[in-house]
């Protein structure tokens, strides 16, 4: 399984180190209102791995909220009826929120001219895995423009800089700035 998991389809796999006799149920404890309470497992053929196909909602505010979820199972034995030990690796992270942005410069005027390097800081709610990209849209001409470079990481994973050398010849346009990732 991902973690943390994004909406959609995951697997939660559970490995015995013998085979078992009957079948564990599964109950996964998510943020919300529902949660997922003795559900049988599928057998991968061996009586030793087992899977349960998993849904992730997105978050709604009620039933379904991102979070950290715990999974439980049911005790189950060997032939010889020794029981199973404690599962381990039993939570992961749920998140289907996209992160948010705030973008700021360092000309407080908000007025560049040719020569002027601004430094674009990109300050999200949460840690980015990857670096995220900007782009410039220049209103008066394209040789201003910047499409799809990669943002510089600023202390920690939350933080990204890009410096921009505004091109000889630009005063007075408005740029369009962007960032994905």
């Amino acid at each position: 399984s991902q973690d943390p998991a994004d909406a959609g389809a995951m697997t939660i796999t559970a490995t015995y180190s013998e085979a078992i006799v009957g079948t564990p149920a599964i109950s996964i404890n998510q943020q919300g209102t529902t949660d997922i309470s003795s559900v049988n497992m599928t057998d991968s053929g061996n009586q030793t791995v087992w899977t349960y196909s998993y849904t992730v909602n997105s978050d709604n505010g009620a039933e379904y909220e991102d979070g950290t979820a715990t999974v439980s199972l049911s005790t189950v034995a060997d032939a010889a009826g020794n029981n199973a030990d404690a599962e381990t690796n039993t939570t992961f992270v749920i998140d289907t929120t996209s992160p948010t942005v705030v973008l700021s410069d360092d000309h407080a005027d908000l007025i560049v001219k040719d020569a002027d390097t601004v430094v674009i800081t990109a300050t999200f709610n949460e840690a980015m895995t990857s670096a995220p990209t900007i782009s410039i849209d220049a209103s008066t001409s394209t040789d201003a423009d910047i499409s799809g470079a990669a943002m510089t990481i600023g202390g920690d994973s939350t933080t990204w800089t890009y410096s921009w050398n505004v091109p000889a010849g630009h005063s007075g346009d408005t740029a369009t700035v962007t960032v994905a990732g």
